[in-house]
């Protein structure tokens, strides 16, 4: 009660829009659950009287959860008021609420827009984002000049933008918007580098390993490849593992290997996955586990990587590492050939002419039979052979 009677009394001293506001950007710098809960309450407390910046940290708290339930409706409408305000940090939530559809149906026009206003205004990140929408096509023609630009205007606002250093570095090497410069493309990733953006410290080590704009040289390359897996990125990781497995730059060791591979795939890198996970199914690097390989595979397979969602339904077949279950089998074989790997178009062809995991369907094992050979598959003309499938 006493410290509810102070919070009235700070209110009432003070402009209490202000105040609050303040409270709650406090709250929220601590980071914890009960500090964020109470930075919502401050926000909601500035609201009601009138800070519109408070709308903005509540449209954040209902998008990440912060302190409150997520709520994608109660996000939206609070950017919505921090716009009506002009507040350029809402402008640019308020754009990716379009974008991806929180709160609202996706309109890519409208995520363009806003975000344009953002960066007129010059909010940093949004520099970044209309370089996304020109470079991808997003809501808008594909342009890698107008991409550039904006790259420029986001160093020309801030010159230690390392993100930008690293785009910039990317066009010039790839000759997209600007004549393409492997030694100037090499300059603004060791910028990058320089400044700890870890993507950066990972690629400048490819600029070693591959001579882009300098002379090759290994160690170099394995050392910046150690400070980004140092730094937590997960596809250096992978890489340093690699290093090690085959002594580029330096030392050869199985035992390093397997560790940032293992390191790699438990941050949820997808390939890392795979491969850690095939080490296990075939004893190589590590002691042999079939369990092991299956739940790492399957954990790649959950994350979109094609093969693994091959071999999961060739395990799952075949009752390898797991419970056999070829109807699941048949699950992953099919999402593995919608995604375009011929091998996995030629097994479901199969399935569907023997009855594998999935009722016989003669009309269906054509087509995917069909798809298989004008991928490459060179079983499949046997197959389309073998099972009449002209006749169906």
């Amino acid at each position: 009660m006493a410290a509810q009677a102070s919070e009235e009394k700070a209110g009432q001293t003070e402009d209490s829009d202000h105040v609050f506001y303040r409270m709650g950007k406090g709250m929220q710098a601590q980071g914890d659950a009960k500090s964020l809960a109470k930075a919502v309450s401050y926000f909601k407390r500035a609201a009601k009287d009138g800070e519109t910046k408070a709308h903005n940290e509540l449209g954040k708290a209902y998008l990440y959860g912060w302190g409150v339930k997520k709520s994608p409706n109660d996000a939206y409408e609070n950017f919505k008021k921090g716009v009506q305000a002009n507040l350029a940090e809402s402008q640019y939530y308020f754009s990716g609420c379009y974008l991806t559809g929180v709160g609202v149906k996706k309109d890519l026009g409208r995520a363009l827009y806003w975000m344009d206003q953002s960066a007129r205004q010059g909010y940093e990140p949004a520099y970044l984002a209309m370089f996304e929408h020109y470079y991808r096509g997003v809501g808008v023609k594909q342009d890698y000049d107008v991409a550039y630009a904006w790259l420029h205007k986001a160093l020309e606002r801030n010159g230690e933008n390392h993100r930008a250093q690293f785009f910039v570095s990317h066009l010039l090497r790839e000759g997209q918007g600007v004549e393409k410069d492997l030694e100037l493309a090499f300059t603004w990733m060791g910028k990058s580098a320089d400044g700890g953006y870890t993507p950066a410290q990972r690629e400048y080590s490819k600029y070693y390993t591959h001579g882009l704009g300098v002379e090759k040289n290994p160690q170099l390359a394995r050392m910046w490849m150690v400070r980004a897996a140092e730094a937590g990125d997960s596809k250096a990781m992978e890489e340093l593992a690699k290093m090690y497995l085959s002594g580029h730059g330096g030392e050869q060791s199985e035992a390093e290997a397997t560790l940032w591979m293992g390191k790699a795939a438990a941050k949820g890198n997808a390939n890392a996955q795979y491969l850690y996970g095939n080490w296990f199914l075939q004893g190589k690097y590590l002691e042999k586990d079939e369990k092991q390989g299956y739940r790492y595979v399957h954990a790649s397979a959950l994350r979109g990587n094609v093969d693994a969602q091959y071999l999961v339904a060739l395990l799952l077949n075949e009752g390898k590492g797991t419970l056999k279950d070829p109807i699941q089998g048949f699950s992953w074989m099919k999402k593995a050939a919608v995604l375009g790997k011929p091998r996995a178009m030629y097994n479901v062809g199969l399935y569907y002419a023997e009855g594998v995991g999935v009722e016989k369907n003669m009309s269906q094992a054509k087509e995917w039979i069909k798809k298989a050979d004008e991928a490459g598959v060179e079983k499949a003309a046997k197959a389309w052979e073998k099972y009449s499938l002209w006749e169906h």
